[in-house]
């Protein structure tokens, strides 16, 4: 076996039956509309036969929204791309993470499998950085989560002091 160029599965000539094949796909600008934040998406190689498309556009939307709705209230204007990482799994699971222009993580979750229909988003997290809370008369730097059954989360980062409190 050549080490540096291994034999994986579903590609090069390899049957996709001889192996279990983890493919990752990345978009370093979430904001020039090519690529994952596109509707059309990226176009992926099933290891087992076909291609099929992925594309983190309904993921973006959401992410977008306000926390009543599920969301962040996160866009990504120009000049600020966020960038995303899309895990495809054996089983043609998709699993995505997307973060902002700093590399702080503010969304990841799971879509269905692109391979029989268009992807939904089925779960996903999102992350609300540097949000200021008034707690009595003190002003506290927090990070709140907001998961897909709207459910909020809020992890006090620091006071007005800007001292270490609690993560």
């Amino acid at each position: 076996m050549d080490v540096g160029n291994p034999p994986i599965a579903g590609f090069n000539s390899v049957p996709g039956t001889d192996g279990l094949t983890t493919q990752t796909v990345y978009d370093v600008d979430l904001t020039d509309g090519v690529g994952l934040d596109s509707t059309a998406g990226i176009s992926v190689t099933n290891p087992l036969g076909g291609t099929y498309t992925v594309s983190l556009s309904t993921a973006i939307t959401k992410l977008a929204e306000p926390t009543a709705q599920g969301g962040a209230g996160i866009s990504f204007p120009a000049g600020t791309p966020g960038s995303a990482v899309v895990n495809i799994n054996a089983e043609n699971e998709v699993s995505f993470s997307i973060t902002d222009a700093q590399g702080r993580s503010v969304m990841s979750g799971q879509m269905s499998s692109p391979v029989a229909q268009a992807a939904s988003l089925l779960s996903w997290s999102c992350r609300v950085h540097d949000t200021l809370e008034t707690i009595g008369n003190d002003v506290f730097l927090t990070s709140i989560s907001v998961d897909a059954r709207r459910e909020k989360g809020t992890q006090l980062i620091l006071d007005k002091d800007p001292t270490p409190k609690a993560t």
